[in-house]
């Protein structure tokens, strides 16, 4: 087997299209879901072994930046995502859109 670096997802999931074989891929659950499993060329492949849990390679959460010193600005947007995480509006639609994933993570 040969490992190869690409510069980013897209790169990769496109190399079946081209005819370039593609054995697997190491890659986030929701974005493999919608950007390569639900298209055509995705047929054949699927999920396998538990999911890579690993901080250094593939980062963690989802971030928001805000300018310095507005911290209202902060506290209004963490108020938001508590609330919507609380409602259950987040794993409403995350599994409407990724499918069944874990969004209990901070």
């Amino acid at each position: 087997m040969k490992v190869m670096p690409y510069q980013d997802q897209n790169q990769v999931l496109y190399r079946p299209q081209v005819g370039t074989r593609l054995d697997a891929t190491l890659v986030l659950p929701p974005a493999g879901r919608s950007g390569f499993l639900s298209k055509p060329a995705g047929a054949g492949f699927a999920f396998v072994g538990a999911p890579v849990l690993d901080d250094k390679i593939l980062g963690s959460g989802i971030a928001y930046d805000v300018r310095k010193g507005d911290g209202a600005l902060k506290a209004k947007l963490d108020a938001a995502i508590a609330k919507v995480k609380a409602d259950g509006t987040i794993d409403k639609y995350a599994k409407k859109y990724l499918g069944d994933i874990d969004t209990s993570a901070k």
